[in-house]
């Protein structure tokens, strides 16, 4: 659904969005690497957020990008604190996130890969729900 419609000369729009495809598709794209052998064509943008905290200089790794490039069905951003360059942690997780969004939509990967999206029956005993729940 379209919640809005920007008002961007077409023309630029264009421009950006190949500059994102390059940036994953071509050999010297920043997330080239990470993207290289997957089964769907994705466009993003890698970056390194620079901030001091404590004194320290921290790098924040970031990546932002949608899939597939030609007909967008998912949209990630990832910033991760003090992991580094963009392209070292931010774009292997945002890869991952989009692998596992289209085997659990049985998109672009064999049947052998899919993934349900039923939600397992212990996912009220797992860390990943008990720990944040009880952080209060």
């Amino acid at each position: 659904m379209v919640q809005k419609k920007l008002n961007i000369n077409p023309a630029y729009l264009q421009l950006a969005q190949q500059g994102m495809w390059g940036v994953c598709n071509l050999p010297y794209g920043t997330a080239a690497g990470s993207f290289m052998n997957a089964p769907y064509r994705a466009a993003g943008k890698t970056g390194t957020a620079q901030i001091y905290m404590h004194g320290h200089k921290e790098y924040n790794s970031v990546f932002i990008g949608y899939a597939p490039y030609k007909n967008p069905q998912i949209a990630v951003a990832v910033m991760i604190p003090g992991a580094g360059y963009g392209a070292q942690t931010a774009v292997p997780l945002a890869r991952q996130l989009m692998d596992d969004y289209f085997k659990e939509h049985h998109e672009f990967f064999p049947k052998s890969q899919w993934q349900s999206l039923q939600i397992p029956t212990t996912w009220k005993q797992s860390p990943a729900y008990t720990v944040p729940e009880h952080s209060h």
